[in-house]
């Protein structure tokens, strides 16, 4: 479990220290104060140098060159502008960010650097390395890197998806990486849920999956994955389930339900998978009623006790934080089990909310966000 973590020169963190972390922590504070970041910065540390979580993070918030113009330009890879990854936007030699974390297993730490890519290294010609060779690199090392990892830039200071693919195809995936899902505002896509619906089909946990998603519909009474084709631009981002609902004669489609019911598959789904893990959450009560929130956060107590499960998750609503207060109220919580913290980038740190203080602040009104 991770207890504490610093960030420097990360995005919008010129240096932010987050400690007294605990099984489930929300994350709240004003836009741009860094919510998403922090997230994201633990999908890094977590990753150990897997650079594709650089692109999947990149791409989530757009940061992306555009195509070219050019249609001779148009097979090239895509590209990720790295820039945005550094304090100040900024992509000069020797800039830097880095992660350390203190967590029950002792401490972690990685960090990127922009560095020259040395001329003498050979690499297969294409027109994307004649356009890197004697630029640019984002160097990544860490302590569980065996050694440097050195990816080469393109002119304009991209990464691209070809060079991202290689690097992680060179990645020694060590047998203690915490498996960790990530879960942003649009959700799981068809083809993730579906791997994760494999994990644990026909096994007990499907029935506590149908009984989650019953909190936004009872009607429902069983799920069935039944594959989809995600990358047809024809099908819908919700797809490739069908559900058996009582008050119907024939499945339904789950891109037929409302929003609740995919976003509430995705976190039941990508929180039964990573055992003794993490499970990161952007916005949290997305498409979810407030009625709901209360069952969720039961949920996601349940099994982050039951399989080891940390859980980061943000929001920006107060009945959101209403319902993980009735849940330290009602329920036995134990100390050090849930809290909430405020991220304030202008002191370099979070201020921190206990179960008890949770539960003070909704009783009297108290603003936590």
């Amino acid at each position: 479990m991770i207890r504490s973590i610093t960030i420097r020169r990360f995005r919008g963190f010129r240096e932010i220290k987050v400690e007294g972390l605990a099984s489930i922590n929300l994350l709240v504070g004003r836009n741009n104060s860094g919510k998403t970041t922090l997230l994201e910065a633990i999908h890094l540390l977590s990753a150990q140098g897997d650079v594709s979580t650089l692109w999947n993070a990149m791409s989530r918030r757009g940061e992306r060159f555009g195509e070219s113009r050019d249609s001779s330009a148009r097979t090239a890879s895509p590209e990720i502008d790295v820039c945005h990854l550094f304090h100040g936007h900024r992509l000069e030699v020797g800039i830097s960010f880095d992660i350390d974390a203190q967590t029950d297993d002792g401490t972690k730490q990685i960090s990127y650097q922009i560095g020259d890519f040395p001329q003498q290294q050979t690499l297969p010609f294409t027109e994307e390395t004649e356009s890197t060779s004697g630029v640019l690199a984002l160097e990544v090392d860490g302590d569980s890197l065996p050694q440097p990892a050195q990816l080469p830039l393109t002119v304009r200071g991209g990464l691209t998806l070809d060079s991202i693919r290689r690097q992680s195809a060179r990645s020694v995936k060590t047998e203690d990486r915490s498996p960790v899902n990530f879960i942003g505002t649009e959700s799981l896509n068809p083809d993730d849920l579906g791997i994760l619906w494999r994990e644990i089909a026909l096994t007990p946990e499907e029935d506590k999956i149908v009984e989650a998603l019953r909190a936004v519909e009872p009607q429902i009474e069983k799920i069935a994955f039944v594959g989809s084709d995600y990358r047809s631009p024809r099908l819908s981002a919700r797809g490739g389930f069908l559900l058996k609902c009582s008050a119907y004669d024939q499945p339904v489609p789950i891109g037929s339900m409302g929003d609740g019911v995919w976003r509430l598959l995705a976190m039941a789904l990508a929180a039964l998978r990573p055992k003794g893990g993490l499970l990161l959450v952007d916005e949290i009560d997305t498409g979810l009623h407030y009625s709901v929130m209360t069952d969720m956060w039961k949920l996601i107590r349940a099994v982050a006790s039951r399989i080891g499960v940390q859980v980061f998750a943000t929001t920006h609503s107060q009945d959101c934080i209403q319902s993980l207060a009735a849940i330290c109220r009602q329920d036995s919580i134990d100390p050090g089990e849930v809290c909430i913290h405020r991220i304030e980038p202008e002191l370099g740190r979070s201020v921190k909310f206990s179960e008890a203080e949770i539960v003070a602040a909704a009783e009297r009104g108290v603003e936590v966000r």
